[in-house]
Formats: C-alpha cells, structure tokens, sequence
C-alpha cells in the first residue's frame, strides 16, 4: 500500500509499506481522504533531528471505510461504515490504517468524507474552547486565522461568544473569518490589534483569549496579557514562545491554561493503545467524545467545513502538497489528500 512519509532529510515521499496489522481493540480502515495538519506534521517535516535514521510516516486526520474489525471493538459499527479517525501513526496518510477504539468515531448521516476529514483538528479546537469556558455573551479573541482558529471562532460563537478573530497578514483568511460568523475581523499587519481588542470590548478586555497561531516571533504572550481582561483567560492552542514579564500578569491575574489536542485522553497510552475509557460522570468530554461532538455538529449544519476546503490532491502528488504548504502557505486554507476507492 501507498503511505506518505518524510525520510533523514525532511524530504516528503510516497513509499510502498506493507499494511498495517488489525489490533484486538481496534478497525482497519481503507482511507478514503486525509487532511494535512499544517502546525503538527509541517514541523516534523522542518525539524528532523541530526540522528534521524529512515523514515517516519506522516498524518493524523483521516477518513475512510472499515475493512475489519478486532474481536474487542464494542462500537457499533461494522465493515462498510464511514469513520473519522485520529492520532499520529494511526490516522496515517496511508491507503489502510490501522486505528485503535478510542481514536475512530463514526461518521453519521449528512457528513462527507471530506467533512469527516478534519474531526482530529476540529477536536482540537473543540478542546481549546473547552478550556476556555466560553459563555453566553463573552467576548473571545481568537488569535489565527488557520483551520484551528477558523474553526475555534465558529465554536465560541455557538457557545454564545461574541467572537473577533485577528490575522496576521492574510486577507484572504480574515475575510474568510468573516464570513463564517466572526462580528470583527482584524488584519494585524495594517491595524494594531490590541487596540482593535479594546474598542471590541468597550475597554473593558476580552472574557476570553485563544491563541491558535503558531507565530515564529516572541512576546505573543504580552500581547494576549494586552487583550485579556483582569481575571479573563488565555488558553494556548497554537505553537507559541511561552514568554511574558511576570509583573504584567501579576497584575492581570489572568488564567493561562493549556489546550491538551483533542482532549482528555490524548498523550495517554492507557487511553489512546489500550482503550481504557475514563468514566463519563467523571470526565464529560473526552478525546472520543469530543470526535463524535464534533461530527454531530457537522451534520446539523452548525459548523461550516466545507469552506475551509482549498486544494486536494491525489495520494501520489504528497511532494507538490507539501511544498505548496511549506513554500506558498498563505496560498492555501487546508489540503486534502484524496485516495482511490
């Protein structure tokens, strides 16, 4: 079977693997479309270590159909069935995956493949707005205009949030903000944000900030603790330099709190390898869960996807992908790879 992955180099390929083997608790999936994760796996491209040796496949986002199921899946699903599946050497950007319990979610009525295709990042930011208890007539500032923020404003706003979402120098994404339910929109590189944030909120602050950006510069935080009101929030979703001056937050007081991917269980091999589900009076929302919360929004219309999708590509292009995500990012919103059935 075909699998893309990146060799010693950070040289992207499309390489002929043998499939992977059925685990007890898990389903084999034939992939139907796979989503590029541009903050995840374009950093693994661009920061192989010196004493890499071979190759290390890539992907974490995909859809497809069940093959074969292990005698331990207690789902109900069967072969045949659409799943959204996730996690890194799991929902792999292969012909067939091979994908544990806890890291699939099946697909309902009214969802395509290419829709199903984001769950692991729509989870993502799912969690973020989580962590950030958006309420009923809160004002969130989303930091980025990628699928995470994209899709993290449609969410704060289904939560009751009035939502501004800030770009760096994207016009094309800000205006896409926009018309998927953002109240203002604001392009960094022509409007001073933190100005922009306090006539959002009558001076007054945000309720709550989500830095969904992955900037390359320092002092991201500072800017935030400018943002945010005294006892509001930032939750980090993004890949960002935790720096700030303590004395700044001091007397800002406000939360800083980590948004774990998709949710409780992620990072936890107990959970994500072994299936071992924490219990639900307990722990409300948890990877899986919050995949399945993210679906149902999908197929009542609540969350637009669709617009989000820019480019797709056949399996065998995953060099020309990549590069048009690495070399002319502004270019693109998401990419699809797409397989043949």
């Amino acid at each position: 079977m075909k699998t893309i992955a990146v060799d010693a180099q950070g040289k992207v390929l499309v390489q002929e693997t043998d499939a992977p083997v059925l685990r007890p608790n898990g389903i084999l999936t034939r992939s139907l479309f796979s989503l590029i994760n541009t903050g995840t796996e374009i950093y693994i491209v661009g920061n192989r270590p010196d004493d890499t040796d071979g190759v290390e496949i890539l992907g974490c986002s995909n859809c497809g159909r069940i093959l074969e199921m292990g005698p331990e899946v207690e789902k109900p699903v069967k072969p045949g069935d659409l799943v959204a599946c996730g996690g890194l050497q799991m929902a792999t950007h292969g012909e067939i995956c091979s994908v544990p319990r806890h890291m699939f979610a099946k697909v309902p009525d009214g969802v395509t493949p290419q829709e199903a295709a984001f769950t692991t990042l729509g989870t993502d930011s799912m969690h973020g707005v989580r962590q950030g208890r958006v309420g009923l007539g809160d004002r969130v500032v989303v930091l980025g205009t990628g699928l995470i923020g994209q899709m993290a404003a449609q969410m704060a706003r289904l939560n009751g949030g009035h939502v501004m979402v800030v770009g760096n120098n994207n016009e094309r994404r800000v205006e896409l903000a926009s018309k998927l339910g953002a109240e203002v929109v604001v392009l960094a590189a022509s409007e001073d944000p933190v100005k922009a944030v306090s006539k959002f909120t009558d001076g007054m602050g945000a309720d709550v900030v989500l830095m969904c950006a992955a900037p390359s510069g320092k002092g991201v935080m500072g800017q935030c603790l400018e943002m945010v009101r005294k006892n509001g929030r930032i939750v980090v979703v993004g890949l960002t330099e935790l720096e700030f001056k303590f004395l700044e937050w001091h007397r800002t007081e406000a939360e800083l709190l980590i948004s774990r991917a998709y949710g409780p269980g992620r990072h936890d091999p107990e959970y994500e390898e072994k299936g071992i589900d924490y219990p639900f009076n307990f722990v409300r929302w948890t990877l899986n869960r919050n995949m399945q919360e993210f679906l149902t929004l999908v197929a009542q219309k609540k969350l637009d996807i669709k617009s989000l999708i820019s480019h797709t590509f056949p399996v065998d292009d995953a060099a020309a992908a990549f590069d048009l995500v690495v070399n002319r990012h502004d270019e693109i919103t998401c990419v699809l790879f797409e397989y043949p059935e």
